[in-house]
């Protein structure tokens, strides 16, 4: 799985474009074929550096069909039997694997039960603003059955979602802390995914750098000797290989990079031949089966150097279909203005939070609520919304009979006779 890291600073790029520039200052071709000036290119495209604000608008439309039980346990039999892990475990440790990789599947098996009743294709229309470690997304359903609208939002230290549902003025909220380390995002998530897009290159890191743990959160820095190897031999961090190619298609515009370990390709990209950060081809290969696992298409690259059409096809380990994603791109800003307003969630006028995290505070604001509209009507002209108000306030304050009385006082001049019996009634009841 290829390694997530935080943003670099501009002056730590340009450091490192030094260092880089240095380091392979004397090379012209090496082991496997690869030039300096290809070389030069492609660690150039592995430091380049995500977006680290941004301000986009996009569709995005999703297939993610239902799968039969069978396929869902012959994913996991793959994977135990086939795990790169199993051939250096002992008996015990590959056994608690196996147990592991099968909670998993009990897992997938309840999800896939639970989407049952889901359509198979969904699509949104979202806005996403990114500012460093924040990011904000509001989120349009277009598909039924899902929530009218939703917000996410994340700071560096919590990741907040609130679902609006506008027919019931309910906003349903959940709001967990942010795991510490390597950056983690929901839904692979589309914040995290958005800023890759223009730099696709930059996961390839862990293959000519080297973990640090210098800071709270660890992070990718380049590694020398790492460099130097690759200088020398033209093979990365783990022993793969690195080869880069003329695109038999467009053999003047477009170059295939490949990532090959033990004959086998890991990575295939197939990237513009003067800046391997615009990639229009990214394929990522399982190590023991050589099954095609992502595979991912980019075009439409505006003048920043962003695509405005994405597809990502994902496939199990058994090569069967699981999920597709389109995205298209509206507008593109990669130079926002952003407020950090924009990162506090205010709840719209009269709607009620539902904390799913807290059902006891839940109830009491549905239950203020109630009290409210139910108020409201005792002033109704019409005596029939008078009377269920106060029927409704009854039952609602039966445990505060004093605030009850209060409000049956109101009406007691009230004209109809239903509702001067209900006040009667509820004046002559005992505290």
């Amino acid at each position: 799985m290829l390694i997530e890291n935080n943003i670099f600073t501009k002056a730590h790029s340009q450091k490192i474009a030094t260092l880089l520039f240095i380091l392979l200052a004397s090379l012209h071709l090496n082991a496997s074929g690869t030039s300096q000036e290809q070389a030069d290119v492609f660690l150039q495209a592995v430091w380049k550096e995500p977006p680290p604000r941004m301000d986009v608008t996009f569709y995005k439309h999703i297939h993610h069909p239902i799968q039969p039980e069978e396929v869902i346990r012959q994913r996991y039999e793959t994977l135990i039997s086939v795990h790169p892990l199993n051939k250096d475990m002992d008996d015990e440790a590959a056994q608690r694997r196996a147990e592991g990789l099968k909670g998993l599947m009990r897992r997938d098996l309840a999800k896939q039960q639970q989407r049952a009743h889901r359509p198979e294709r969904e699509s949104f229309k979202s806005r996403v603003q990114i500012d460093g470690h924040s990011s904000r997304e509001d989120r349009v359903w277009i598909e039924s059955g899902r929530p009218d609208r939703s917000i996410f939002i994340r700071t560096q230290d919590q990741h907040s979602s609130y679902n609006i549902i506008d027919s019931t003025r309910t906003v349903l909220q959940t709001i967990r802390p942010v795991r510490k380390g390597f950056l983690v995002e929901s839904d692979a998530s589309n914040t995290y995914r958005l800023r890759r897009f223009s730099t696709m290159l930059y996961g390839l890191q862990q293959y000519v750098g080297s973990l640090s743990r210098a800071k709270e959160t660890p992070q990718i820095i380049p590694d020398s000797d790492r460099i130097a190897h690759f200088r020398k031999t033209g093979t990365l961090g783990d022993g793969s290989e690195l080869k880069i190619s003329q695109d038999t298609k467009k053999p003047d515009r477009r170059v295939v990079i490949e990532i090959v370990k033990e004959g086998a390709v890991q990575v295939m990209a197939v990237a513009d031949a003067t800046d391997f950060s615009r990639v229009y081809e990214f394929k990522t290969y399982r190590g023991l089966t050589g099954q095609l696992v992502l595979h991912q298409q980019f075009s439409e690259y505006d003048d920043s150097g962003y695509p405005h059409y994405v597809e990502i096809n994902e496939y199990d380990v058994n090569g069967v279909f699981v999920k597709q994603e389109i995205f298209e791109f509206e507008t593109v800003d990669l130079d926002p203005d952003i407020s950090p307003d924009t990162f506090e969630f205010v709840v719209p006028q009269g709607y009620i939070v539902t904390d799913l995290d807290n059902p006891e505070l839940s109830r009491e604001a549905h239950q203020a609520r109630a009290v409210s509209e139910s108020k409201e009507r005792l002033t109704h002209s019409e005596w029939h919304q008078r009377l269920r108000g106060l029927h409704e306030l009854r039952g609602l304050l039966k445990d505060s009979p004093e605030k009850l009385k209060a409000l049956a006082i109101t009406l007691k001049d009230d004209e109809h006779p239903y509702i001067q019996r209900m006040v009667s009634d509820i004046l002559s009841e005992k505290d």
